[in-house]
């Protein structure tokens, strides 16, 4: 090969970006991507999830959506899915219209029991655990 073609060649691959650092990288992360095979996207948010957020910027509240839930009456609106909730003699909980409250402080509002369902005293969040995988008590 003459000594122009060369340099033609390593010009041609410096036009196109063949030897840059973003290309390189690109191209690592393409390999990678392609020995761990295909990876799982993560399910897009729920309606409760958008309306959660929504209110958390209204409030200007940071933070995670799914450690916040929204009470209305007797209603419960968690990032996955609503609930109702019961209270003894047929009372609507302490909330006047609408409010975003941490799952922290839920059981100050429900009670314990029903509290424990969404967020725990010592570990946080509840997450949800594919069945089988729960440890032995």
């Amino acid at each position: 090969m003459s000594r122009n073609t060369s340099r033609r060649k390593k010009k041609d691959k410096e036009r196109k970006g063949y030897n840059s650092t973003k290309a390189r990288a690109s191209r690592r992360a393409k390999k990678q991507r392609e020995r761990q095979g295909v990876q799982e996207k993560q399910p897009a948010p729920t309606a409760n999830a958008r309306t959660i957020k929504a209110m958390m910027l209204e409030e200007k509240v940071k933070g995670n959506f799914k450690d916040y839930v929204i009470i209305t009456g007797n209603r419960l609106l968690d990032w996955r899915s609503s609930y109702s909730i019961t209270v003894d003699e047929g009372h609507t909980l302490g909330v006047n219209g609408v409010a975003l409250v941490h799952k922290k402080k839920l059981h100050m509002i429900i009670g314990d029991e029903q509290a424990k369902q969404f967020w725990h005293p010592q570990l946080g969040r509840i997450m949800e655990v594919p069945e089988g995988t729960k440890p032995s008590e």
